[in-house]
């Protein structure tokens, strides 16, 4: 009768290893490149997570899962990297081995951004069968003892962040792989389809209570589609707490607390609602959390007062005031550069800031880069056409003995020599805005034209002015000769 209690152990042990249901978590509200590697370094500081999960403590084979993760960012927080060290079991089947992770953002404007992302890993996969001659089954594949075998495994990602609103899509062992104990142990690597979204909710003047609702979902073919539905509340970053309703009828609640803004513990706890509660024990969660790069701490008593957080957006914008200032130290700024940097000041204007005084910076910034703007000089694009009058058939004329000069006004230094187009008598000429030049024009049989003027643009992102001539034709009078 053991033998055979034990028989059907290793038997649903088998099912379960070939089903292969993947870890629960429920801390993703903390750390949503669990189920979407897209979001690897979504916090912009480099942290460390150990987190373990127990589903229906105390059941004999149940779930249970350790994970370590790392994660950080580089190339001013646009790639995110990260790391993920884990051991799953349940039943017979156990899963060890680690992912490495990989995302980059591309932003859209200041308050939003798209983040793709993936990790690829290798796992060992292990069945552990009893050697114990008084309880081997009767079943020959079951007496083979622990078998191990190695299998690579991958995600992919893809996220959407605008202000507070994030959400994401991910697929979960895209490669299928199959892991292989026998011809007839064996199981797949099906693909899962996550989908989330989140909203954080600032209540109060400020923003002491944040409420953030969160959907989650999976999707795995000929399978039910499973989905949560959390509702999470912070205090000043210092303390949380949430509830958690799962579609396989689990409730699950959580409780956090933050020490001095580094070190952070979590603690969720869920029992089962339907007729699995009868029998398997509630499941818990821990979470250790510690920030290893955060310059700004809480303020303890008798200490000063820790500089606040700075949001990206404060970030972005004070990178782009590093930009304009080491741009206006050069010897000759650059006017489309202040341009550029005139207009991404501009796209700041409707952002959201932390500290509500960079509004007033924002726009203070943009009026003198405007003004500045219009004191440097850059290239003019002249364009004109020569006119010929006095002379009959000035239609047919031809332009190629024509010669345009750009002449200092004050040295009467010839700057340059240019040439029209010999039917039309059309020129281009690139000057410089606000310096002055003499123009001067020569045709033979015609006067000299000159005119001193300073080419200055008038409309707005233009680069082209116009500056047209007409040369007089030399009159010849006929003089009578008398006769002698």
């Amino acid at each position: 009768m053991k033998k055979i209690l034990i028989y059907t152990f290793l038997v649903v042990g088998v099912e379960f290893a070939k089903a292969q249901r993947l870890p629960a978590y429920s801390h993703f509200f903390y750390n949503q490149m669990l189920y979407n590697p897209s979001f690897t370094g979504e916090t912009n500081l480099l942290n460390a997570m150990l987190l373990g999960n127990y589903q229906w403590f105390g059941f004999e084979g149940a779930p249970k899962t350790m994970n370590l993760l790392m994660e950080g960012n580089i190339k001013n927080k646009k790639i995110g990297v990260g790391l993920n060290v884990s051991n799953y079991q349940i039943g017979i089947h156990s899963q060890t081995g680690g992912k490495i992770f990989y995302s980059y953002r591309a932003y859209l404007n200041r308050d939003a951004y798209l983040t793709f992302g993936a990790n690829v890993g290798f796992f060992k996969h292990s069945l552990l069968l009893p050697i114990n001659e008084e309880l081997i089954a009767p079943d020959p594949i079951l007496n083979q003892g622990t078998q191990n075998k190695v299998a690579l495994d991958a995600d992919a990602g893809l996220g959407f962040v605008y202000k507070s609103l994030k959400a994401g899509l991910a697929i979960t062992q895209i490669l299928g792989n199959r892991v292989k104990f026998s011809n007839e142990l064996y199981y797949k690597q099906t693909q899962k389809i996550n989908v989330h979204v989140k909203y954080d909710f600032n209540i109060g003047e400020e923003h002491p209570l944040t409420l953030t609702p969160l959907f989650l979902g999976s999707y795995r073919l000929r399978m039910p589609f499973y989905w949560e539905l959390s509702t999470i509340g912070k205090y000043k970053d210092d303390f949380w707490t949430g509830v958690t309703y799962k579609s396989s009828q689990e409730l699950m609640f959580n409780v956090g607390y933050s020490i001095n803004g580094r070190y952070n513990i979590g603690y969720a706890y869920g029992y089962s609602l339907n007729q699995l509660g009868t029998y398997a024990g509630a499941s818990h969660e821990v979470m250790l959390n510690v920030i290893l790069d955060r310059k700004a701490k809480k303020k303890k008593e008798g200490e000063e007062e820790a500089e606040p957080q700075k949001d990206l957006n404060t970030i972005l914008f004070e990178k782009l005031l590093a930009e304009i200032e080491a741009l206006l130290d050069a010897p000759e700024p650059n006017a489309e550069k202040i341009a550029e940097l005139s207009e991404k000041v501009a796209s700041f204007k409707d952002s959201h800031f932390s500290d509500p005084s960079l509004k007033a910076v924002v726009n203070n910034v943009l009026k003198s880069l405007q003004q500045i703007e219009v004191k440097v000089s850059k290239e003019v694009v002249v364009k004109g056409e020569i006119g010929l009058t006095g002379k009959k058939k000035v239609l047919k004329a031809n332009y190629d003995d024509v010669e345009i000069q750009i002449i200092d006004p004050e040295t009467e230094a010839v700057m340059g020599i240019y040439r029209p187009r010999p039917r039309s008598g059309k020129y281009v000429l690139i000057l410089t805005q606000g310096v002055t030049y003499i123009l001067q024009i020569d045709k033979e049989g015609y006067h000299t034209y000159r005119k001193e003027f300073t080419p200055k643009i008038r409309k707005q992102n233009s680069y082209e002015i116009r500056q047209s001539a007409r040369l007089k034709h030399i009159r010849i009078k006929k003089v009578k000769l008398a006769n002698k």
